[in-house]
C-alpha cells in the first residue's frame, strides 16, 4: 500500500535528481567549483547509481500494483522508467 502511494513519485524525484547530478558534473568544472577529475570520476557514477535505483523502484512499483495505479501514476512511472534508464546508459559510456 505504502509502495503505491510513494512509488511514482519517489522514481520521478530520483531520475530527476539523477539528470541533475549527470548535468551538474561538466558544469562544476566550468565554473571552477571543482576538478575535472571530480565530476568525471566520483558525480557520474553517483548519477549512474540513482538512476538504477529509479529504474528498480519504477519496475518493482509496476510489477506489485500495476492493476491498482491510475493513469497519472502510470504515466509518471514510464517517464522515470525511460529516463532512468537512459541515464543509467549515458555515465556508463564514460
Amino acid at each position: 500500500m505504502y509502495l503505491l502511494k510513494i512509488g511514482p513519485v519517489a522514481a520521478l524525484v530520483l531520475s530527476g535528481v539523477a539528470l541533475f547530478l549527470l548535468a551538474l558534473a561538466p558544469l562544476g568544472w566550468r565554473i571552477g567549483l571543482w576538478q575535472y577529475g571530480f565530476g568525471l570520476y566520483w558525480m557520474m557514477p553517483v548519477s549512474r547509481f540513482v538512476a538504477v535505483v529509479a529504474v528498480i523502484l519504477s519496475v518493482l512499483t509496476l510489477a506489485r500494483n500495476w492493476s491498482q495505479l491510475r493513469l497519472h501514476d502510470l504515466a509518471m512511472l514510464f517517464i522515470a522508467l525511460a529516463l532512468g534508464a537512459a541515464l543509467v546508459y549515458v555515465p556508463g559510456q564514460y
